[in-house]
């Protein structure tokens, strides 16, 4: 059966509402939709050449719902912010540097 890689981690009968958070995460390619190979035809709902990992779109998340509410995702906001990859060093550090840039760009110009 197709998989939301979400879901592998999430409880059943857990639902969360979504939050702008989720749809940056969906936007940004966050959510995959898994359809193995071998799935018995009588679960496919993409041609057999259209196995693997696709990413989840606005359409494609529209589909899925119209489908079967089920197989989304049950992820808190909690869940999408702690798969950060910048800490608040990292980003004090771009932020300097931003400021650093600017600041050679107004004193060129001037």
């Amino acid at each position: 059966q197709p998989t939301l890689e979400a879901q592998k981690a999430a409880t059943p009968n857990q639902d969360h509402p979504w939050t702008i958070a989720h749809g940056f995460y969906m936007n940004m390619g966050g959510l995959a939709l898994f359809i193995p190979p071998d799935l018995p035809e009588s679960e496919q709902f993409v041609p057999s050449w259209a196995c693997g990992t696709w990413f989840i779109t606005q359409l494609a998340l529209a589909i899925l719902l119209n489908m079967d509410r089920d197989r989304m995702p049950s992820l808190t906001e909690e869940e999408i912010k702690s798969k950060s990859k910048a800490n608040g060093l990292a980003k004090a550090l771009v932020c300097t540097q931003a400021i650093w840039f600017l600041t050679t760009c107004v004193t060129r110009c001037t």
